[in-house]
């Protein structure tokens, strides 16, 4: 089998939205290594695709009454036995499957002809901190026997673990835009025509 790890990419906007929510906030370095499968299930058809996940600068705490936190969005991509084209992994959905160590690992889900499948997780702190965060063994489990595949008769499999930075933006009321009264490229609630600074809109 071959294990491919490619250069971490940036999420820019997300790290634009880090800044804004919190000026001290900047999540960076973003770093994805010693990637390797292990725990083959022939029979369930899934396999552990484990690696080391860290960045600088991660934080979680709760500011302006509002609990926030950065992440690592990550995906696999895979490459067949024959393949000439990259496709992406599913990953197991069930929390027991998947684990950080001293981190939470949520799986993003999206429907597939009806059935959930786990196309990537947000990996982050497990608690308040500020600091640099070091995930070693991170371990997501790849469904690939879901996919309709199935790889007991050997040949080379091309693993590819992605991450792009990340932050929670808390469900609740906002305002963005001008506060000086001046409707122009303001959000506002479409109910109260007043400037955002006079009625911030209530939006969920």
């Amino acid at each position: 089998m071959k294990i491919q790890t490619p250069s971490p990419k940036r999420l820019f906007f997300a790290g634009a939205f880090a800044g804004l929510m919190l000026a001290t906030a900047s999540a960076n370095n973003l770093q994805v290594g010693n990637v390797r499968l292990m725990n083959h299930d022939a029979f369930a058809k899934t396999i552990d695709v484990v690696f080391n996940l860290q960045w600088d600068n991660a934080w979680r705490g709760t500011y302006d009454g509002v609990e926030s936190w950065d992440a690592a969005w990550v995906f696999v991509k895979f490459k067949a036995p024959g393949a000439t084209e990259w496709a992406h992994a599913w990953i197991d959905p069930n929390s027991a499957a998947n684990s950080a160590a001293a981190g939470t690992v949520d799986i993003g889900t999206t429907a597939v002809a009806g059935t959930p499948r786990g196309m990537g997780a947000f990996v982050y702190s497990a608690a308040a901190r500020a600091g640099g965060v070091v995930y070693p063994n991170t371990r997501l489990r790849w469904n690939y026997g879901a996919q309709g595949l199935d790889f007991n008769g050997g040949g080379d499999i091309e693993v590819s673990v992605h991450a792009l930075e990340m932050v929670f933006v808390a469900d609740g009321a906002f305002w963005a835009g001008n506060t000086n009264g001046v409707l122009n490229n303001s959000f506002r609630d479409a109910a109260d025509p007043r400037s955002p600074s006079a009625s911030p809109p209530k939006t969920r």
